[in-house]
């Protein structure tokens, strides 16, 4: 399940990424326990309540995939959205969240240069 999180205006935050092993903090809500499992050019995976999650810059935007697991809808919306507010802040109305399937993903991944995890 891939989230893509874009500004209507075409604004993008400026990230603050954690330092070593913890590069993925920037967009991790505060107050969630998790451990990184990988990170790579600005993205990558992180376990969280036993869901491996993927963090991924596209340069218009963010995309969020639950790599790994099972989630209801509703908590996965809900997590997205702390992910949207973490990154966005205040300025988080002006954002969409949008679901997107597995052909528009591996289109986006192809044309950014970065492949996905189906697994």
């Amino acid at each position: 399940m891939r989230f893509e999180i874009v500004d209507r205006q075409g604004y993008i935050p400026e990230l603050h990424y954690g330092g070593p092993g913890r590069e993925l903090a920037g967009f991790i809500p505060d107050g969630l326990e998790w451990t990184q499992l990988s990170y790579d050019n600005g993205g990558g995976q992180a376990l969280i309540r036993g869901h491996r999650w993927g963090f991924y810059y596209a340069g218009e935007g963010f995309s969020i995939v639950l790599e790994s697991g099972v989630e209801t809808i509703h908590d996965a919306t809900l997590f997205v959205a702390q992910v949207r507010d973490k990154l966005f802040g205040e300025n988080s109305h002006e954002v969409q969240v949008l679901l997107a399937g597995d052909q528009y993903a591996e289109a986006e991944a192809a044309a950014n240069g970065r492949l996905t995890s189906n697994a």
